[in-house]
């Protein structure tokens, strides 16, 4: 619930569950602290924002599991970066599973949206193997 620089994304202030002035125009200040209510309601609200946009580059509509990794996607990566993905090419031919296997791997078995700055971070390719998980099976009970 404090906001930190996250070393990863060059320092970017960062907070709750990866809350950034990427996805949100609330200030985001390193070291002020946010209570769970405020991280609720703008997670939500960016939540709902994100679902807006991709649902329009969904030419079929999705299962909802495969909506909700693609959503986790685009939150990280950015809107157009989910829209552009061979994951939405295949979704868009009604490949499912193929396109969720894309989120985490290339077609050649390497780790698929993984790196930062040019190199590969394991626990980017942990976020994307778990949204393969959810977007192949959906969330675990």
């Amino acid at each position: 619930l404090v906001v930190y620089a996250d070393n990863l994304a060059g320092g970017l202030p960062t907070v709750c569950d990866g809350l950034t002035r990427h996805v949100t125009t609330t200030p985001i200040i390193v070291g002020e602290r946010w209570t769970d209510e405020k991280c609720e309601a703008h997670e939500r609200a960016v939540t709902i924002t994100i679902q807006r946009e991709l649902v329009k580059c969904f030419k079929v509509l999705p299962p909802q599991h495969v909506f909700d990794a693609g959503t986790s996607l685009a939150w990280n990566v950015g809107v157009s970066g989910a829209c552009g993905s061979s994951s939405m090419r295949l979704w868009n031919q009604g490949q499912w599973s193929l396109g969720c296997t894309r989120i985490a791997y290339t077609p050649n078995y390497r780790p698929n949206w993984s790196n930062a700055g040019g190199v590969f971070e394991p626990g980017l390719h942990n976020r994307r193997k778990d949204e393969m998980n959810v977007c192949l099976h959906g969330w675990p009970k």
